[in-house]
């Protein structure tokens, strides 16, 4: 492809990315404003989504700034990527799902956030432990009894996971109040989870995946924008933004919010005709 041709891809995935955090932040006002008009059930999933909605905005933006030039800082781009894939689908989940849903994720927050004043593990034989010298009293924080409870097994050892659902379970429950959405986030997903678990987990086809081509061939000077473009940066951006518009999709559709789902269909729109002239 002609290096024109990358750099127009390079600056729409730049201008999509940015549009998408400003369509994120104009969820996230609306849900605020309107918060006291809803039900007390969509009052505590609207409380739980919210963060978590500014935090894929964050890293949207740390994605816009590391792809900002073609060099290699798009490797970390891989995590920060898979980041926003796995909040946007548990955003989803929670929006789309009966409030006790989201009491969980509170529960979960709750009692995690205590396990860590005293925490302990052995590595490799040796014992590590970090504990704090004042702890609160657990009787001093309401609701943490029974978060206790209802993350701790009958062995007495925590469940890490905050929700016994797969990935793929969350994405089910996502499609039964919009189909658009669950499938936004199964690409995201498929885009950006192979790849980045190589990278997360340091092996060595995570590591040579940056510097060979999909034949297996090195990259060289004259080759590296091509794939730097063509596949480092479409796989972040992938993920990235088909996450984001599933999202907003998902909670547009969940508490009918008309402005999110035409700022969403202008994206798509976007990307479309982009795709439609090459």
């Amino acid at each position: 492809m002609p290096a024109d041709g990358l750099d127009d891809i390079h600056d729409l995935t730049q201008r999509l990315l940015k549009a998408e955090m400003r369509v994120i932040d104009g969820l996230i006002h609306t849900l605020e404003s309107s918060k006291t008009q809803r039900s007390a059930d969509e009052q505590v999933i609207t409380s739980t989504i919210l963060l978590m909605l500014q935090s894929m905005g964050v890293s949207l933006h740390s994605i816009t700034k590391l792809t900002g030039t073609v060099d290699m800082s798009v490797k970390d781009c891989f995590s920060i990527s898979r980041n926003v894939v796995e909040a946007a689908i548990n955003v989803a989940y929670i929006a789309t799902s009966d409030v006790g849903v989201a009491q969980r994720a509170q529960a979960h927050a709750l009692q995690k956030r205590f396990r860590d004043f005293n925490r302990s593990g052995e590595i490799a034989g040796t014992r590590i432990s970090v504990g704090y010298d004042n702890p609160p009293e657990m009787e001093s924080i309401q609701g943490l009894k029974d978060a206790l409870e209802l993350f701790t097994d009958k062995n007495g050892k925590e469940i890490r996971d905050w929700s016994p659902a797969t990935q793929n379970e969350k994405i089910e429950q996502v499609q039964l109040v919009s189909e658009q959405a669950a499938l936004s986030l199964a690409g995201a997903k498929f885009a950006i989870y192979r790849h980045s678990s190589e990278i997360l987990h340091g092996t060595y086809f995570g590591t040579i995946y940056f510097w060979t081509r999909d034949n297996g061939e090195p990259v060289t000077r004259d080759t590296f924008k091509e794939h730097w473009t063509n596949s480092l940066l479409m796989s972040v951006f992938t993920g990235a933004f088909f996450a984001g518009l599933g999202a907003v999709e998902a909670c547009a559709e969940r508490f009918n919010l008309q402005s999110s789902i035409e700022n969403v269909k202008a994206l798509r729109a976007e990307l479309e005709s982009k795709l439609q002239t090459n």
